[in-house]
């Protein structure tokens, strides 16, 4: 990934967001990655589009190398919606396409809702518009575990830390990301340190802070009033947001399109960046440029 531009934007209550932009050109991409990871994820699209145009990534507060809030009010949606238009603004992007994965695309969608002028275009990577991918994890009353998980992680950071800490240094971070999120057969070992590295640095508290806000959430009203083209990506493997629950995000977004990858997992933008990437720049090609 060659970074042109690293640089931090002063957000609504002075948190620091860090973000970095490749490439030159317009549409301006922004990515929105997955909550508790890094942009890591979108490594192979960062190089190949910023062949073609900029692409800005940026860590969400608390998270890589953004800085925490001085006020632990100010860990919500609407704290991270404010941190994007921060970057935007810094990064001189009057609009953008927001390309986002995972819970990416919540946080991207209330952006929607409330700076519509400034998106010229939605890219939507196994992600929805109802609620967290907690609630959809592949076990037993995965709700329980989800707030269980929350109620830990919250009151008692220091351990879950610790066991978050551990599980990233043994063989049990590769078998569950296996199991849960994508093909290990498919994914470099590049890749899968990145995941690992990111579970390590994760500050608990804020994360399941955001994840117990996020999992009651829906943008549901935002989908009927999108007018700017949309493309929705999902995996018939993906286990956390199942390819249905995308198709119904896309029959309320007028001329949205959806592109369904037979064997794609959660992971699906280092799993097969070639088919992503050459879908996304078609898109781009006829329903942006």
């Amino acid at each position: 990934m060659k970074i042109i531009t690293q640089n931090y934007a002063t957000s609504f209550d002075g948190t620091a967001i860090h973000y970095c932009a490749s490439g030159e050109g317009s549409p301006a991409i922004v990515c929105c990655n997955c909550l508790g990871l890094t942009p890591c994820m979108f490594r192979h699209l960062v190089n190949y589009f910023s062949g073609k145009q900029r692409v800005v990534c940026w860590d969400y507060r608390g998270h890589g190398m953004s800085y925490f809030p001085r006020d632990a009010d100010n860990i919500d949606t609407a704290a991270l919606v404010s941190d994007l238009l921060a970057v935007l603004d810094e990064a001189d992007l009057e609009r953008a396409i927001l390309l986002a994965h995972g819970s990416g695309v919540m946080i991207a969608l209330e952006f929607m809702r409330s700076h519509p002028k400034r998106v010229s275009a939605l890219i939507a990577i196994c992600g929805s518009h109802e609620g967290h991918f907690l609630r959809r994890l592949p076990v037993p009353r995965p709700e329980v575990l989800m707030k269980v998980a929350c109620s830990v992680g919250e009151r008692f950071p220091g351990l879950m830390d610790f066991g978050l800490g551990r599980l990233s240094t043994t063989s049990l971070a590769s078998f569950l990301m296996g199991e849960a999120f994508l093909d290990r057969s498919l994914v470099c070992d590049e890749d899968l340190c990145a995941f690992v590295q990111d579970i390590r640095m994760l500050d608990s508290e804020l994360y399941f802070t955001l994840v117990k806000q996020m999992a009651d959430q829906s943008a549901a009203d935002v989908l009927d009033g999108i007018r700017v083209p949309t493309l929705a990506i999902c995996g018939g493997r993906d286990r956390l947001t199942p390819s249905d629950l995308m198709k119904q995000m896309v029959s309320r977004v007028p001329a949205a399109e959806l592109f369904h990858v037979k064997n794609g997992t959660f992971a699906l933008p280092v799993e097969q960046p070639e088919t992503l990437n050459l879908r996304i720049d078609k898109f781009i090609r006829e329903r942006v440029s």
